[in-house]
């Protein structure tokens, strides 16, 4: 009888110390998750580019993706949404799409909304005004330059941009004032956020998603940020000085805001040729936590590898 009480004690010994070693392997490998965790690579869209997602506390959540620009396959494009212009002499140059459908249209690997912009007409439903449907006709705000082809120019004063050269070098300038006569590509942001790994964004407390463009100090490397929000439980968003100084982190020595709220969209090409939405997009947040209505928007920057 104690042989076998004795047998019993040594296997039940041997069984907790089994469980307690898994319990401590398991906490070790959260932990160490969580330590490494703030950006987490996920599968490239293609060879030159990188992309991770990020998170933060408070909690704040988005994406980025790394362009090698030394890569001779890659090309950076800007596009309207849309080729036609729906109103001839009139202020619209394009009409609304969605990222996902101007990146298939345009055959990008990656792509992310890009400028600010306005589409006057709207309409009523469910007693809202909307703005932001597909094929409402719209204009850019600031510059829009594609495929050589200048589609728009600052209305009232100039703005920061990234601009693409014919020979596929890319910049950000603080005031492009006349279109250099070798660029291709080129869209406007609303202001710089980061000037020579400097914060120059302005201090506002208000946190909101954002979509950012950066180039490394070496111009090699360029970084496209989303950051989701409106979402209490998700991404809270962020301030554009707060967005400056991850754009810092991420390795931007130049950095500028474009179009963010429902607008901020990340998109890839996966193995089928499809499109998937990487991000959340807070459109349709308001009406239940759980919904992510992709925005139409004026235009979009994309990355094309060539094979």
């Amino acid at each position: 009888m104690f042989t076998m009480l004795a047998l019993l004690f040594q296997n039940q010994t041997s069984i907790n110390r089994k469980v307690s070693s898994i319990i401590t392997l398991m906490v070790l490998v959260l932990v160490c998750a969580g330590c490494a965790g703030r950006n987490r690579p996920i599968t490239p869209a293609s060879g030159p580019i990188s992309i991770e997602s990020i998170e933060r506390d408070g909690p704040v959540r988005g994406f980025v993706a790394r362009i090698d620009l030394t890569d001779p396959r890659v090309r950076i494009r800007v596009v309207p949404a849309t080729p036609d212009d729906p109103d001839g002499d009139g202020p619209c140059v394009t009409r609304l799409d969605k990222v996902q459908a101007i990146a298939s249209r345009n055959q990008f690997d990656l792509a992310i909304n890009a400028s600010f912009f306005i589409a006057p007409a709207s309409r009523e439903i469910f007693g809202k005004t909307l703005h932001y449907f597909v094929s409402n006709p719209a204009f850019p705000l600031g510059w829009l330059m594609s495929n050589s082809r200048i589609v728009s120019r600052p209305q009232q004063h100039p703005s920061p941009a990234i601009v693409v050269f014919d020979d596929d070098r890319v910049e950000i300038t603080t005031d492009l004032i006349d279109m250099p006569t070798n660029a291709r590509e080129a869209v406007s942001g609303s202001e710089m956020l980061v000037n020579n790994a400097q914060v120059v964004a302005r201090d506002s407390p208000q946190q909101h998603p954002r979509t950012a463009a950066g180039l490394s100090a070496d111009r090699t490397e360029l970084i496209l940020v989303v950051i989701d929000g409106r979402r209490e439980n998700w991404s809270h968003g962020v301030t554009l000085r707060e967005l400056g100084a991850m754009m810092i982190e991420l390795g931007a020595n130049d950095a500028i805001n474009l179009d963010g709220g429902g607008s901020s969209t990340m998109v890839e090409r996966v193995s089928d040729g499809n499109y998937r939405i990487l991000n959340r997009p807070s459109d349709g947040s308001e009406i239940n936590p759980s919904f992510s209505i992709p925005r139409a928007v004026s235009d979009a920057l994309g990355v094309q590898i060539s094979p």
